[in-house]
């Protein structure tokens, strides 16, 4: 622990911690106060007297700077706020536009219901909570300084600066297709296919096998393919999907093809493939469920043949 060096916010908080210690341990004064703080700014304070000793912990939070304060985005991009804090306890935060009177959030939840922006609370260890302020399409009317505060002895903020370009950047549109190519006969295929947009993100991706859409309803594909897209928060010009094969056979094998369903304009990137193979062998040794009858029919054989014996016995005697 070091000696603690006060300033005006610390000297209000200790003061009043302080003149509850005095009251607690002895009402005529005390004869020794130490106030000591470690790097972490959790704050002790000892009272010494003829009565006794007592000892109080207090914790001073504080904010973490993030590499930069100040976050420029395209119109329609999605903005991260970031907001990390050193002990902060049960207090809880609130984000504000500067410019506005009323908070947009307090602790995890918005002050008001607003489909442009949410709340990203997370604690990333017992000492340090991030809570982050996402605005989802932003607009240049988003521009602005934004406040995160904690309401302790003191009010202590946080600044972090908004810019909203109104002529959003053009992109390089692309797309990528990634997964196992080589794989074993009843082995589960992993694909991802991210698809980027000049301005947007596509709406969506579908998936050809071999030319022909895949459809989770057909009796090729039936309880055996699942099809997911979403689109990141934190990126909104991208489109993930993920298509899972589950028990992959030798007619699985083949092109694969992922398509942006709403292409970007002026561009030929809309399409990717990727070959896949099914390595040969004897299928039954992979199929779990061959295996599962397998094993069952064994046990039956075994079974009756037991029963023969118990049989045969009891028929020489």
């Amino acid at each position: 622990m070091l000696p603690l060096a006060f300033d005006i916010s610390s000297r209000t908080l200790l003061t009043e911690e302080t003149n509850r210690l005095e009251n607690d341990v002895s009402p005529r004064g005390m004869s020794d106060i130490t106030v000591m703080i470690p790097v972490d700014k959790t704050v002790f304070i000892t009272v010494n007297n003829t009565k006794g000793k007592a000892q109080r912990q207090q914790l001073i939070p504080s904010f973490i700077p993030d590499k930069t304060n100040h976050v420029v985005v395209n119109r329609g991009d999605t903005a991260i706020l970031k907001c990390k804090i050193r002990n902060l306890g049960p207090k809880a935060p609130v984000w504000r536009k500067v410019s506005e009177f009323f908070p947009l959030s307090v602790g995890k939840m918005m002050y008001a219901p607003n489909e442009e922006m949410s709340i990203d609370y997370h604690e990333n260890d017992p000492i340090t909570t991030s809570i982050n302020l996402i605005i989802k399409q932003a607009k240049p009317s988003h521009s602005g300084t934004y406040e995160c505060q904690i309401s302790a002895a003191e009010v202590y903020t946080y600044h972090v600066n908004l810019t909203v370009l109104r002529h959003p950047i053009p992109v390089q549109p692309s797309i990528r297709l990634t997964g196992t190519k080589y794989l074993n006969a009843y082995q589960r295929l992993n694909l991802t296919c991210n698809a980027t947009g000049t301005l947007r993100a596509p709406e969506a991706i579908d998936w050809f096998f071999d030319g022909n859409l895949i459809d989770e309803k057909k009796k090729k594909w039936r309880n055996r393919v699942v099809v997911s897209n979403f689109i990141p928060e934190d990126s909104g010009r991208s489109c993930i999907s993920q298509l899972t094969v589950e028990r992959v056979q030798f007619e699985d094998a083949g092109i694969y093809v992922c398509r942006s369903s709403a292409p970007s304009i002026n561009t030929d990137v809309e399409t990717t493939s990727i070959n896949v193979h099914v390595l040969g062998g004897d299928n039954s040794q992979n199929d779990p469920q061959q295996q599962s009858e397998s094993k069952a029919s064994a046990r039956l054989g075994s079974g009756f043949y037991l029963i023969l014996m118990l049989i045969f016995s009891k028929t020489l005697r």
